[in-house]
């Protein structure tokens, strides 16, 4: 049996979904004013624009938000007639499309259209904010995250009303503009006010997890995980005090040395790992496909649980979806360099498994400080949030995401996943606990440094499957 090769498959889970660069050259015609004859000129003129929500203080980013939206009125000119839109702040975008069906609940599709910053653009192998079209793909930042889904979004409804399609489910359509920012006056607003006009909303589908290719070793088929929860984060400052003084005349215990106690301490004596619900399940859906003898223990989990976990939790890339992590990010002591200083302080940042809480890890935090004498402080509110619940996938709103998945992508095989980051879609719990996480494209290995990293790309051929999905399901969902 190897473990090993059990383990790693969980490689595939890991992809969820977390300073401006200098200018650059784009084309000569601006966004605003280039022809839009194509779904893929409809793309590129949209990652042309720097929607850059870390930088939206800025005149020029909020013009930038601006000129965004006079794009998608401009190249959708059919939806922004069609649906209504309802007003929800100057950058967010909310539009409706109202069902037949008054009794049906509605169903909501979600993007961003913000990105994060690009801090080494010349490093790039085509300008971040030039969408060339290249080698099969579309480079650019947002090409992946988010801007191809709420493109393809679009895509799928002006083809749908230049059909005829009117649909029976209302659709809402949420793209918020503050997503790597935590959602706050983006999608928080959105839900705030659904809310204030007694919106029923039955399913949510966000950006999320994909279909893995190459990712899963001994696994044969694509595999498409439909995230059905998020992990929760935590981030606490750990304050160290000891003796002060002279480096010439060093104390017995510094400040220091107990901060790195500590952190050894803390690496040594992690949470411990489980298996949340929605991995037993995807274990049993893989099982059938795997070859031996990572068959044989999927299939005789209840015999080797323990041995599974515990190798899972030593591997950084599966760790994550088996237990609640805690990272240590900052270190912070001294202010010169022949002082020793008296006070030392450990930030750490903590995801939290779904079923635990950010209290979870403070009592976690508590044990391993024990014979330390240390202050540990969470921060303030933005720097906590429980996980998410877990979206049922054994109900008719996963069973259909689950259908069109397979129609869309007929070799892959499907089954509920975590997202180890966080996305828009967790504003939406108050509105319904149908909440799920999925973007249709295929993720290989290669891929994935491209998220909030270098050279951002996004294949013609994915792009082309996230039109076909989003319009297979908006058909579905009325189904």
């Amino acid at each position: 049996m190897n473990i090993k090769l059990s383990a790693s498959f969980l490689v595939a889970f890991t992809i969820s979904v977390v300073a401006a660069a200098e200018p650059t050259k784009t084309a000569e015609t601006p966004p605003s004013q280039e022809p839009l004859f194509t779904s893929l000129q409809r793309l590129q003129a949209s990652l042309k624009i720097k929607t850059v929500s870390a930088t939206l203080d800025s005149a020029e980013t909020q013009a930038a938000f601006a000129a965004h939206r006079a794009l998608l009125e401009r190249a959708y000119p059919k939806t922004f007639e069609t649906l209504q839109n309802h007003e929800v702040g100057p950058y967010s975008v909310l539009l409706e499309w109202k069902g037949s069906d008054p009794s049906l609940k509605g169903s909501v599709l979600m993007g961003h259209q913000d990105i994060v910053p690009v801090e080494d653009a010349a490093e790039w192998q085509h300008p971040p904010y030039a969408a060339v079209e290249s080698d099969g793909f579309i480079w650019g930042r947002g090409a992946l995250d988010n801007k191809s889904g709420v493109i393809g979004i679009l895509e799928a409804v002006e083809q749908l009303i230049k059909d005829g399609y009117a649909p029976k489910r209302t659709l809402w359509l949420a793209f918020g503009h503050d997503e790597e920012t935590d959602g706050r006056n983006g999608a928080a607003k959105i839900v705030a006010y659904l809310k204030s006009i007694n919106a029923a909303i039955d399913s949510v589908l966000d950006e999320g997890l994909f279909v893995t290719q190459g990712l899963f070793p001994g696994l044969a088929p694509p595999l498409a995980l439909i995230g059905v929860a998020e992990k929760g984060y935590l981030t606490v400052d750990i304050h160290f005090e000891g003796e002060g003084g002279h480096s010439s005349v060093p104390p017995n215990t510094s400040s220091i040395v107990r901060l790195g106690e500590f952190a050894y301490r803390l690496e040594q004596q992690r949470i411990p790992p489980v298996l949340t619900p929605a991995m037993r399940e995807l274990i049993s859906i893989l099982a059938p496909v795997m070859p031996q003898p990572q068959r044989f223990v999927m299939e005789n989990l209840s015999f080797f649980e323990t041995m599974l976990l515990h190798q899972l939790s030593k591997s950084p890339t599966a760790a994550p979806l088996v237990s609640s992590t805690i990272a240590m990010t900052m270190a912070r002591a001294g202010v010169k360099d022949n002082v020793v200083p008296k006070k030392s302080t450990l930030t750490i940042n903590a995801r939290i498994l779904p079923g635990q809480t950010p209290e979870t890890v403070l009592k976690h935090l508590k044990m391993i400080s024990v014979g330390f004498e240390v202050e540990i402080v969470p921060r303030e509110a933005t720097f906590s949030q429980e996980p998410s619940a877990m979206s049922c996938f054994s109900c008719p709103n996963f069973k259909t995401i689950e259908t069109v998945i397979k129609e869309t992508f007929p070799e892959a095989v499907v089954g509920p996943g975590l997202v180890t980051g966080g996305t828009d879609s967790r504003h939406f719990s108050d509105l319904t606990d149908r909440i799920y996480r999925f973007v249709p494209m295929v993720v290989g290995p290669d891929d994935v440094q491209g998220f909030h990293g270098l050279n951002e790309k996004v294949s013609i051929e994915n792009f082309n499957k996230m039109i076909e999905f989003y319009s297979r399901l908006i058909r579905a969902w009325d189904a």
